[in-house]
């Protein structure tokens, strides 16, 4: 999972890269892109989550250095995806925070590259390495990179279906909907692939705990859906963002720990 706890390439015009999408207009070459390579649905999913976050990169986006065509480099694109994602969901993306490296050094930056169609990553690498991102380019880059990681949960979530030989297509119990989320949260904490469980036995002998359980329970409860009898792929779905905000608190609180330590043992060498 990239988040830490989804032949032809169509130009933008010198003219458009240095006027209009520099100022954060809508560039529809990028969304007819996307739309040709994933789809009408993915094209309106990346047009609603550039939307929604257009405050964000215009705010963002004239802070930026730029060069002599108003675009931003590697450097420059690095450190705003990873500032944009921990800005809106606190999330820290493998690939875009800082690693030893100077920003923009990384190449694994797009990190979701081997998931993108071959136009689309053909597209940002020449924006990224080449000619410079503009605006729309940053936005619509970010939101492909949040598309992928949610679709890659979804897809770990039917994992956790499949292990425990459950329909993600229909209805499951209250028991069943914690034993998933069980299953789910447990292999992402141990930092395993939920479909390379062999077996729900496999998972119980290793994995599954009364704290473990106890656990899941506790986020169900805190879930827009506490106490239904049965739950929907959508409903169960929903227990993973009360998961996320639990988990990126459990991690605040270690690293804050941590850092205290070290500074109470650097105050008193």
């Amino acid at each position: 999972v990239a988040l830490q706890l989804f032949d032809g390439c169509w130009a933008v015009g010198p003219a458009m890269r240095g006027t209009a999408a520099a100022r954060g207009e809508p560039s529809t070459s990028i969304f007819d892109l996307v739309e040709a390579e994933l789809g009408t649905e993915w094209r309106r999913a990346t047009e609603a989550l550039v939307g929604n976050s257009s405050d964000i990169w215009e705010t963002m986006y004239k802070t930026l250095p730029k060069n002599d065509q108003g675009s931003v480099d590697a450097a420059a694109t690095q450190y705003s995806l990873n500032r944009f994602f921990l800005q809106k969901y606190r999330w820290r993306v493998r690939g875009l925070a800082l690693s030893g490296t100077a920003w923009g050094k990384n190449t694994s930056m797009l990190v979701v590259e081997e998931k993108m169609p071959s136009g689309l990553r053909r597209y940002f690498r020449d924006r990224v390495f080449q000619q410079g991102m503009v605006q729309q380019d940053l936005a619509a880059l970010a939101a492909t990179i949040e598309l992928f990681i949610r679709d890659e949960a979804k897809q770990e979530l039917r994992s956790a279906y499949k292990t425990l030989d459950l329909n993600p297509e229909g209805k499951i119990s209250w028991d069943s909907a914690r034993d998933v989320l069980n299953v789910y949260t447990t292999c992402f904490q141990s930092g395993i692939n939920v479909s390379r469980l062999i077996s729900e036995e496999a998972w119980r002998e290793k994995l599954d705990t009364p704290d473990s359980r106890a656990k899941a329970e506790s986020w169900i409860k805190a879930s827009p859906y506490p106490d239904l009898e049965s739950y929907s792929f959508t409903q169960v779905h929903a227990f993973l963002q009360v998961f996320a905000e639990a988990h990126l608190h459990h991690v605040h609180d270690m690293w804050s720990s941590m850092k205290d330590r070290l500074l109470t043992f650097e105050g008193s060498s």
